[in-house]
């Protein structure tokens, strides 16, 4: 995927969310750098728990703001074993989009 017209940061969110959690793409419009807030309910209306949590985690990356919940204790404890890695990756190395 090219993302061109993102920032450094923004191209190294986006080619990172294709990679590790491709299910939650439909939560952006990287053409916009915008986040698709009319389609968040619909989107995770359908999703596990652990896609939400996931979903939370990204948007808040995203918009570098606690508006999404995202609790890292709470993820720690429903998370299985890939998720905690993709978070305890991106604190050992954060992505400030």
């Amino acid at each position: 995927m090219k993302y061109d017209d993102l920032s450094q940061e923004q191209q190294r969110f986006a080619r990172w969310l294709h990679e590790k959690m491709p299910q939650l793409l439909p939560l952006f419009d990287f053409n916009k750098r915008a986040l698709k807030c009319d389609k968040i309910d619909s989107i995770l209306m359908w999703s596990n728990d652990c896609e939400r949590i996931m979903a939370n985690f990204i948007m808040s990356v995203w918009t570098g703001s606690d508006d999404f919940d995202f609790d890292l204790f709470d993820a720690c404890k429903k998370l299985d074993r890939e998720n905690i890695k993709i978070i305890r990756d991106w604190l050992l190395d954060p992505i400030w989009p």
